[in-house]
């Protein structure tokens, strides 16, 4: 969602429904007890906690892929 915008992008991606992909960010905030997104009604957008959150996630991402393509002799 933060990467592509919106919900309906984020739920075209995850081949799912705007609805889902609201429930699961505000599942993934309620476990968290932090707030990743302020609602607004021209859309959603990460705070600063949320933005954070990204950059960690992102590192995290990098990192498992790049393991993906040395298991599979890629890299």
């Amino acid at each position: 969602m933060a990467r592509l915008g919106t919900l309906t992008s984020a739920a075209n991606a995850l081949k799912t429904t705007p609805a889902t992909v609201s429930r699961r960010i505000a599942q993934l905030e309620a476990s968290l007890g932090v707030r990743l997104f302020d609602r607004k009604y021209t859309g959603y957008r990460l705070t600063e906690t949320g933005t954070r959150l990204l950059v960690k996630m992102e590192d995290v991402e990098s990192t498992v892929l790049s393991m993906q393509r040395e298991m599979l002799g890629q890299d």
